[in-house]
């Protein structure tokens, strides 16, 4: 998002101040948050190996989508733009809950050996629709999962992009191409030629790692077939 610029000319004709009206003034969603902890310049001993740190005030770290591997096929809303500028996207379903999508988890099957015999109990015994779902399990060491928080529900902060605005709907995609417009994501395989992006993963899967800084961009300018 290009915010408007208030330029100056008497006195400083370079300077460019930038207008942040636009920008949300609140707290970032809490549940995409984590405490940032310290060390006060200590090691793993508790011993001072680096002095004059320790202290300042309490910061927090927010949950990045540099994936976009959750939410794909899931339409989304842009909400509200955050400084740096971060959009926070609230999408149409929970991908922890909905079957089919890429970060459903499924519930692990009951012990065999736990479970009563099903002759000897009888049918007003038997466990009805309302009851609590045993505990999700806890996901792969490689899985995308690991760096969005399940209780994250419907919504997930990514990179914003230039030209995009609050109401704005962003979809992303593994498995084909969706329009080529601010705020959607989709492989370079599946992107026209002469496309600027940002965002770009180095390998698949790793997570956006170039062009990411605010004012960067790529353009494809060829594409080559891979080699069988």
């Amino acid at each position: 998002t290009a915010p408007r610029v208030v330029r100056r000319v008497n006195g400083s004709r370079v300077t460019a101040l930038i207008d942040y009206s636009a920008l949300w003034r609140g707290r970032p969603l809490r549940k995409l948050t984590v405490g940032l902890r310290k060390t006060a310049g200590r090691d793993h001993r508790g011993r001072i190996t680096t002095w004059h740190r320790g202290g300042g005030h309490e910061q927090r770290l927010r949950f990045i989508d540099f994936k976009r591997r959750i939410f794909a096929g899931i339409p989304g809303v842009v909400k509200r733009i955050e400084y740096d500028p971060i959009a926070l996207i609230k999408y149409k379903h929970d991908p922890f809950t909905t079957p089919g999508t890429h970060g459903y988890r499924e519930f692990p099957a009951p012990d065999s050996s736990t479970t009563p015999d099903s002759s000897a109990t009888p049918a007003s015994a038997a466990t009805p629709a309302s009851a609590p779902a045993a505990p999700a399990a806890a996901p792969p060491p490689h899985s995308p999962l690991r760096h969005l928080p399940a209780k994250a529900g419907r919504f997930a902060y990514i990179v914003c992009p230039q030209k995009i605005r609050v109401g704005s709907e962003v979809v992303s995609s593994t498995k084909g191409p969706v329009d080529v417009r601010p705020g959607n994501a989709m492989r370079l395989r599946d992107m026209p030629v002469g496309t600027f992006v940002h965002n770009i993963e180095l390998q698949p899967g790793k997570g956006g790692q170039v062009c990411r800084s605010a004012g960067t961009c790529a353009q494809i300018i060829e594409k080559q077939e891979e080699k069988k």
